[in-house]
């Protein structure tokens, strides 16, 4: 599974409901700027600057909560000064028989 989900070009994560991440492939650990060691276990208030984190879980509670994706756009800050754009969703971990596991929840 892990190569699988690193061969995506794309960042992909999931959390725990409490915000802490379980899991985040390679694109997502390279483009920002992260170690798997110094990321699995942590929340974005570890990792981010408080404006940020705040805004994303609020962002990963809003689909816990109603049990729907959550899409937003934003401009995010890079380490080196450059700007990118960002199109986050966040979605609810559901299994193949649309059952809601309550407790973890997937972005990319």
């Amino acid at each position: 599974l892990d190569a699988v989900l690193n061969a995506v070009p794309s960042p992909i994560f999931a959390k725990t409901k409490d915000g802490r991440y379980v899991m985040a492939n390679d694109a997502g650990l390279a483009f920002n700027g992260w170690t798997r060691g110094a990321t699995l276990g942590r929340r974005d208030s570890d990792l981010h600057e408080a404006q940020r984190a705040e805004r994303f879980h609020r962002q990963d509670m809003a689909a816990l909560e109603s049990g729907r994706p959550v899409s937003c756009e934003e401009a995010y800050p890079m380490g080196d000064g450059n700007v990118h754009w960002l199109f986050k969703t966040s979605n609810p971990v559901k299994l193949r028989d649309g059952e809601t596991l309550p407790e973890f929840l997937q972005g990319a």
